[in-house]
């Protein structure tokens, strides 16, 4: 393959069309002569800057829009798993403490079995426990003392109790029937949506089992 020169086109400010000679001339090498304006040889200024056009511009921005977008989404979605796991550590919270205030009491104070299964199933308007509820706000702790060290999102939701006279079969090999109370307690937020639920079969007493029927 022949090399080609590039030489200006003598014609000042004439931009004229690249022509390609590949004859044969008298005293000439073996270059093909390549002939063009003087403008199309000139090089851009060192350091000069090139503008963006409109659609880099627009390309660019919707660029930066998707990237916040997926950046403010990933932070309220963090913010949102943040206060549901607050919330329910403080909804376990307030369920383990009233389930220690209901199963936390001594056999020595009821005379017979009946009276201790009339402590839980008596309905809570009439002095038991079943039906009982706290409201937002009024949620007690096992011990008046340690409220104003729980979490602030454990006055934040209400809590309410359901308790079911049970008689639980025990398979073999021990074979037995044990006698007792189921005790559930379920806590609620604003919305009435269920954040916890605590169950728990207390069983009757030895001391007190001679009597259910």
């Amino acid at each position: 393959m022949r090399p080609v020169r590039v030489v200006p086109d003598p014609a000042a400010g004439v931009a004229s069309p690249l022509t390609l000679s590949l004859g044969w001339a008298a005293g000439e090498s073996d270059l093909g002569v390549m002939v063009c304006p003087a403008s199309t040889l000139a090089h851009t200024p060192p350091g000069a800057r090139r503008g963006l056009t409109l659609l880099e511009a627009l390309l660019a921005s919707a660029i930066l829009v998707i990237v916040v977008t997926a950046v403010m989404s990933a932070v309220s979605a963090g913010a949102a798993q943040s206060d549901a796991a607050r919330r329910g550590v403080s909804a376990t919270l307030a369920c383990d403490m009233l389930m220690a205030r209901i199963t936390g009491i001594s056999p020595d104070e009821f005379s017979d079995g009946e009276a201790w299964f009339s402590h839980f199933t008596t309905p809570a308007d009439t002095g038991g426990w079943d039906g009982h509820m706290e409201e937002p706000g009024n949620i007690r702790a096992g011990r008046n003392p340690l409220l104003p060290l729980l979490p602030d999102g454990y006055q934040s939701c209400s809590l309410r109790v359901a308790i079911e006279r049970r008689l639980h079969f025990v398979p073999p090999p021990l074979g037995a029937a044990v006698y007792g109370v189921d005790v559930s307690i379920e806590a609620r937020d604003e919305e009435d949506r269920s954040l916890h639920r605590l169950n728990r079969f207390l069983p009757l007493p030895q001391v007190l089992a001679e009597v259910p029927q």
